[in-house]
């Protein structure tokens, strides 16, 4: 398949920067732990034209995905495996069946290496270990996984990902947090989907480096792997944010270089040797937030999550970690930032100020807004009468401001300290009393940058 063909096939399924960004990546690391995509019979009975086709696809930019049969029921994989393998072959898609003894071993481990290598899809058959339990043969994914270095493991399915009972499907499932939530009697998974979830959190267990899991519907497997809003469900563990008062003890030119990753522009030299009141690091630098003193109450001054992590729920945990530590913070952020809309739905009001710089004007919202004690998914507050509670922004420079809990409106002073960036009153909208907070949408959310 042509190229060009195929790079507008995949412009096609998300935006253009992201397609850039993952095949980038993907490129650039070891072919054998790019994906392990794991389809079981319905799928390759009923919806082998979609996933042969994206696997056409994969294998044309270089991919090579190792696709597992099997998995769930063992019975007459082999004969899966040969029904994918005619129809990739029928399209000149170079590719492999490989069977599993019932340990994996050595010799097979490197038969899959050397598949991937030759620029060949392994197909790779569990029909051995048809007397096994599911568990037992999860035990093989994972033993492959973790000697292949698999950075995604994919299950199709025949729904759009993991389901509620009369609800859309869930988009990011945090291990750490929503594990026993979804699975208790609450949680109106459907059982299939409680088993599978419950495998997943062991596989992520055993396997030694970082890995997610993704459960996904074949039509929208090219979305999954080049978007980083993602179209399944993504299962991940928990990251671990660390709090420092200080720069003591943070990697520096690290954090400056997720910043400057995030932002798509380079720091100031001085940037990071102003004083901070703290700084949030996800344990891997793969996202941080930074709070500069304030007269007014902590501010926000920025907010970064590695590009390539913008789909796995980082920065969720980050803004979580945050508004349990601080019931009071405001922040600033451009109109134009792709995720205003996001970061309006956290602050709890807001007002439009008119922001004047040298010759030059621009619109500027200021965000403001008491949030209950419960934190991010608890439902909104509202302003204390007199005042609006939050500020917001239309074009230009843009200004948010949180409060939680039964914080006092701000005072004269106060509002004229937040506009110490020459930035002047033009309208005022009073918060919606009830209006939901929410949590931060899949992934898309996560584009979260600030000023300098």
């Amino acid at each position: 398949m042509d190229a060009d063909i195929i790079q507008r096939f995949l412009e096609s399924v998300g935006q253009k920067a992201d397609v850039d960004l993952y095949l980038r990546l993907f490129q650039s690391q070891d072919k054998e732990g790019f994906a392990l995509i794991a389809a079981d019979a319905q799928i390759v009975r009923t919806a082998l034209d979609p996933f042969h086709f994206d696997l056409r696809i994969l294998a044309g930019l270089g991919l090579c995905p190792i696709v597992l049969l099997g998995l769930f029921d063992a019975k007459d994989a082999d004969r899966q495996a040969r029904r994918v393998h005619e129809w990739l072959v029928e399209d000149q898609v170079p590719a492999r069946v490989l069977t599993v003894p019932r340990a994996m071993d050595a010799s097979t481990l490197e038969a899959v290496r050397d598949t991937v290598r030759t620029s060949t899809i392994p197909i790779v058959s569990l029909e051995s270990a048809r007397e096994d339990t599911t568990d037992a043969r999860f035990n093989l994914l994972s033993a492959l996984a973790a000697r292949l270095g698999t950075r995604k493991v994919v299950f199709l399915s025949t729904s759009r990902g993991l389901e509620r009972e009369g609800a859309p499907h869930i988009s990011v499932v945090n291990l750490t947090t929503d594990y026993e939530r979804l699975t208790g009697a609450k949680g109106h998974l459907a059982r299939r989907h409680v088993t599978l979830l419950r495998q997943a959190r062991d596989l992520l267990e055993e396997v030694p480096h970082r890995m997610t899991i993704a459960v996904v519907n074949p039509l929208s497997l090219l979305r999954e792997l080049f978007t980083v809003s993602g179209a399944g469900t993504l299962v991940r563990k928990g990251s671990r944010i660390e709090s420092h008062l200080s720069f003591d003890g943070i990697d520096v030119p690290r954090l400056r270089a997720l910043i400057e990753s995030a932002f798509g522009r380079m720091l100031r030299p001085e940037a990071l040797e102003r004083d901070v009141e703290r700084v949030f690091v996800e344990e891997s630098y793969r996202g941080a937030v930074l709070f500069a003193p304030s007269p007014v109450a902590p501010y926000l001054s920025k907010f970064a999550v590695e590009r390539t992590a913008q789909g796995e729920g980082i920065g969720g945990d980050i803004w979580g970690t945050v508004v349990r530590e601080y019931p009071t913070f405001f922040w600033r952020a451009r109109p134009d930032n792709p995720v205003t809309p996001w970061y309006a739905r956290q602050c709890d009001g807001l007002a439009r100020v008119l922001a004047r710089s040298g010759g030059g004007e621009d619109s500027c919202r200021h965000r403001v807004r008491p949030r209950p004690a419960g934190g991010l998914r608890d439902g909104g507050g509202h302003a204390a009468a007199g005042e609006p509670a939050a500020i917001r922004a239309s074009g230009g420079a843009s200004f948010g401001i949180t409060f939680r809990g039964t914080q006092a409106p701000l005072g004269p002073s106060q509002r004229a300290s937040i506009r110490h960036r020459r930035c002047s009153a033009r309208t005022r909208e009073w918060p919606r009393p009830g209006s939901g907070n929410g949590a931060p949408p899949h992934r898309a959310g996560e584009t979260l940058s600030s000023w300098n």
